[in-house]
């Protein structure tokens, strides 16, 4: 996030368009440049990643930024007490430290990978069948749910044993170092507080380059107040879960403030239950699909930015396909593959066949933006025969991994949102695999609400994440989102934009796709004018 993007920084960040750019590393390592490289045989073969760091990289306490940092980071990420969610981490059987800036990770072999089944069932259970070496292409990022943090302070607060300590729950947020942190990001946290202020100071040695702007003053505040400091000219940004509540047209001149509206990497959509006996079958997805105007759902969420989308991975992804099968809004078209289906209307215009109704059930949060699309759905469905029951939940009751209607999939339609990340290679597995179904057999596990089972589906996801060059994985989650673009286990609706507000004097800034990312990504590039 952005304030993190201030003191800390990772082995290799992504920039505004999701890309890959080296950060406390010389360079991303890749099997073109030799970074990334097989070794062994048999069941011992695996994959290392090698990290050369910066020589010139520094904590704030003046020391070097080393191997041991790295490996103490990973190793505090998969302590048990820890918060974080090591899920690329897991499948590092070691991380080397041949020389003070080399670190060294190697991904489980067969071997090994079986090896630590058996000793960690609860997490490592999914190994126990693994064949072949353990392959992930998000590996070039070494480290992708932690920072790096600086070992020679933390361990004594852990004891000594960063993997094992209870204490690693409460050394990010609870020690001294959360009040006074050492990072090797571009600015410190001044010790002294103003009411209501966190300041920072620019570092001169930062590796990256010398900040131009020498402090920063991050303040909490009310959304008006935020939005009217911003035109009286006494604030320069306005981050993005804080802008899209805002009312941008609060701000018509730019010589006095900027909007920025970037592609979002979230996305609405509609997960249909392909155990639906009316869902299972794909002319009826497809005249679903074919009978929503996208365009004026997106407009009818009132979420800044809103535009329709057509595919399940984004436009900005270095695996998107342009060439996947479209459904330009059609109520024509529509009727027509419901008519061929069989389903006829009565006088009421409402759509039937054996005695059976064309009628859905459609679940979702109470968010007031889905509020509104449901309504609009409903209207929509309604013109060409389908009839829609809608019913809201809290989010925390609808989201539930134990009771909720998303995870135990009691629902015929459901509306959620993903974020896609860098590589959609986990999110597919986690959103369309069939092993991702989530059952009482298998703890209600998985992101694959639609239940959606495809072998070539599966073939495809499998194959994309034993592959390591960029250019042959897009070429499968290409074929992927042709595959699932016919055959509609979901139906993209709209991606709401990722909003942040800058004075006018505000240079150089360059917000995200995705707002996890934080707008401070390049912030030693920032300057006032």
């Amino acid at each position: 996030d952005l304030l993190g993007s201030l003191l800390f920084n990772w082995l290799v960040a992504v920039d505004d368009r999701m890309q890959p750019i080296p950060d406390l590393v010389e360079q991303v390592p890749t099997l073109e440049n030799g970074g990334v490289r097989f070794v062994g045989s048999g069941s011992d073969r695996q994959v290392l990643v090698s990290f050369a760091l910066r020589k010139n990289a520094r904590w704030s306490n003046g020391d070097p930024v080393t191997s041991q940092d790295v490996k103490f980071s990973w190793e505090l990420l998969l302590n048990p007490a820890s918060a974080g969610a090591p899920d690329l981490e897991l499948k590092y059987e070691r991380v080397e430290t041949p020389d003070p800036y080399t670190a060294v990770f190697a991904l489980h072999s067969e071997r090994s990978a079986r090896e630590a089944a058996a000793r960690d069932r609860s997490r490592l259970g999914h190994l126990a069948v693994q064949t072949g070496p353990v392959i992930d292409p998000m590996c070039i990022f070494g480290l992708v749910n932690t920072p790096v943090w600086p070992s020679k302070v933390l361990l004594p607060l852990v004891d000594g044993a960063p993997r094992t300590s209870p204490k690693a729950a409460d050394v990010l947020t609870q020690s001294a170092f959360s009040r006074e942190p050492v990072g090797s990001g571009p600015f410190t946290l001044r010790p002294d507080r103003d009411a209501g202020a966190l300041l920072f100071d620019a570092r001169s040695e930062y590796h990256r380059g010398v900040p131009r702007i020498q402090s920063i003053s991050a303040i909490v505040a009310k959304r008006e107040a935020l939005a009217e400091a911003v035109k009286a000219g006494g604030l320069d940004l306005i981050t993005d879960a804080d802008a899209r509540e805002t009312q941008l047209s609060q701000f018509p001149d730019p010589g006095l403030a900027r909007v920025y509206v970037v592609p979002s990497s979230t996305w609405e959509l509609l997960c249909l239950n392909l155990d639906h006996p009316i869902l299972k079958d794909k002319s009826v997805r497809k005249a679903l699909y074919f009978a929503l105007d996208r365009k004026a759902l997106a407009e009818a969420s009132q979420q800044p930015g809103a535009r329709p989308i057509g595919g399940v991975i984004p436009e900005w992804s270095w695996a998107y396909a342009a060439d996947v099968p479209t459904y330009e809004f059609s109520t024509q078209k529509a009727e027509e593959l419901l008519e061929a289906a069989g389903w006829k209307k009565d006088p009421a215009g409402l759509r039937a066949k054996n005695g059976a109704r064309l009628r859905f059930t459609y679940r979702s949060t109470d968010a007031i933006y889905r509020q509104r699309i449901s309504a609009a759905l409903r209207e929509q469905w309604r013109k060409v025969g389908v009839e829609l029951v809608v019913e809201h939940f809290p989010a925390k009751l609808f989201l539930d991994r134990a009771t909720g209607p998303l995870a135990t999939r009691s629902f015929d339609i459901a509306q959620i949102s993903w974020t896609g990340r860098f590589d959609p290679g986990a999110d597919a597995q986690y959103q369309f695999h069939s092993q991702s179904i989530p059952a009482l057999g298998n703890g209600l596990v998985g992101g694959n609400y639609s239940g959606y089972s495809q072998p070539d589906a599966d073939r495809l996801i499998t194959a994309g994440l034993s592959i390591l060059t960029v250019r042959e994985r897009a070429r499968t989650y290409q074929e992927l989102q042709r595959l699932l673009m016919d055959d509609l286990p979901v139906l993209p609706l709209y991606a709401p934009g990722s909003v942040s507000i800058a004075s006018a004097r505000l240079r150089n800034l360059r917000p995200p796709v995705m707002a996890s990312v934080g707008e401070a990504w390049n912030v030693e590039e920032w300057d006032l004018v």
